[in-house]
């Protein structure tokens, strides 16, 4: 049986387990529900993320709802002891080592911490988290999944400079940049139930679903 929260002090608090756990399949029929925002529960973050309903978009004639990470992931929070914007500080879940995820090339970070790493460009296009969903089904058709991973190294620290005296300080360092761009395959197209009259399905069509996969 799974945790139920992940305890203090991983957290300023006990934080519970919950939302979906597989990123390619959310609850059906979230029109019927009037549903613009989903509950995941993401083990990289080790947290339950909030993904917000944006935009209707379309890709090889399926329509779907766009569903975007939330900023609130990366803002200040006590509960997660994050007081940078643009960080979700991971620190308590890796032995206090100062982790902090946040989107490629620090993307919605504020300039200052840009301006202290050459080469970071941030694209409003590409580096953001999102999952495009089909709301009938609740299937993912296409998502970008992206994060970085960086390591903090502050002001006062002594550790870093055990070795190399001459770090730069008070400065996100990143680590790694990570991305995954899962699609349908567009010779599988999603199987919409549809009545007799080649409508959207309702409720009554409810016992007709079978999930794609």
């Amino acid at each position: 049986m799974g945790m139920s929260d992940i305890p203090y002090p991983a957290y300023a608090q006990d934080v519970p387990v919950y939302g979906t756990n597989d990123w390619g399949q959310f609850e059906p029929f979230l029109q019927k529900k009037g549903i613009s925002e989903l509950q995941v529960f993401d083990t990289h973050y080790i947290r339950t993320l909030a993904l917000l309903k944006t935009e209707e978009v379309e890709n090889e004639g399926i329509k779907m709802w766009r569903f975007v990470l939330s900023n609130d992931t990366f803002a200040p929070n006590p509960i997660y002891f994050q007081n940078i914007t643009g960080f979700c500080n991971m620190s308590g879940t890796h032995n206090d080592t100062p982790i902090f995820q946040s989107n490629p090339h620090f993307y919605g970070a504020s300039d200052e911490w840009l301006q202290k790493v050459d080469g970071v460009v941030p694209s409003p296009s590409t580096d953001y988290t999102f999952a495009d969903v089909e709301p009938w089904t609740g299937k993912v058709m296409r998502a970008n999944q992206s994060l970085q991973v960086n390591i903090y190294i502050p002001s006062d620290t002594t550790q870093f400079t055990l070795f190399n005296p001459n770090v730069t300080k008070d400065i996100m360092y990143p680590l790694v940049r990570v991305a995954s761009q899962p699609r349908a395959n567009s010779d599988r197209p999603l199987p919409f139930v549809t009545d007799t009259d080649g409508h959207d399905a309702d409720d009554d069509d409810a016992a007709r679903y079978s999930s794609y996969g």
